[in-house]
């Protein structure tokens, strides 16, 4: 039973991870690769056909984890209240742009909600990653000490940033075209790079700064992250 609760765990946090972050990426880059209200328009409205259908991954992970390991959610909620308060707030604030941004035609009340999104987009991974960081790391048990409990959910939140803008990037890519699909494919090859260093510095964070936790975890966690890392670099030879 504890196995199938982890692999629907995994399940639902990884496709949470892979679909809602690539509109997390593509709302962080709003400005950058939408140099025209046009443009970011039209980055908006290649995000709307995915942006429930990434965040119902959330709900379902949290609902995995509530069922499944409630004390794990609640030794979490202790630890890391802070973030898990920041998460909220980031998604709900991305959400919000994303809706309102286009319910009245001014040029200021248009550029505040993609200033909002650009901002919650660029949050809500970082607190994802640091969030992640602290499960691994802050939950008892898990054999870490306080060099650990800092450095590993910074160098998962700056990875997790790489990675959603890696997404974004290839999101937008797939679904514009012309100088904006171009601009994209180019930010997506620039930011796998950061993206596989990241994850590989992550891998190693971990074994170095986590040995207690066991030669299988330690070793699986690295494997996973390294593997990212090798997936990142592929990535940018195959674009």
């Amino acid at each position: 039973m504890n196995a199938l609760w982890s692999l629907l765990l995994a399940g639902t946090l990884v496709a949470w991870a892979v679909l809602d972050g690539a509109n997390q990426g593509l709302g962080a880059q709003l400005r950058r690769l939408g140099r025209t209200p046009a443009e970011r328009r039209t980055m908006l409205t290649a995000l709307g056909p995915f942006l429930l259908a990434g965040e119902v991954w959330l709900v379902g992970a949290a609902g995995v984890l509530l069922a499944g390991y409630p004390r794990v959610e609640k030794d979490l909620w202790a630890a890391a209240y802070p973030l898990v308060v920041a998460l909220l707030v980031a998604w709900v604030l991305r959400d919000a742009g994303v809706w309102l941004r286009s319910r009245r035609p001014g040029r200021r009340w248009r550029a505040g909600w993609e200033v909002v999104v650009v901002v919650a987009s660029t949050a809500l991974p970082a607190v994802a990653g640091a969030l992640l960081g602290a499960a691994l790391t802050w939950l008892p048990g898990s054999g870490a000490g306080a060099a650990a409990r800092v450095v590993v959910p910074l160098l998962l939140a700056s990875a997790t940033v790489a990675g959603t803008r890696t997404l974004g990037a290839l999101l937008t890519a797939r679904r514009t075209t012309g100088l904006l699909h171009g601009r994209a494919v180019d930010a997506a090859a620039a930011a796998l790079p950061w993206t596989a260093g990241l994850l590989a510095t992550s891998a190693a964070g971990w074994a170095v700064l986590v040995p207690s936790s066991g030669a299988a975890r330690a070793v699986l966690a690295s494997t996973v992250l390294a593997a990212g890392a090798a997936c990142a670099l592929l990535a940018r030879r195959l674009l």
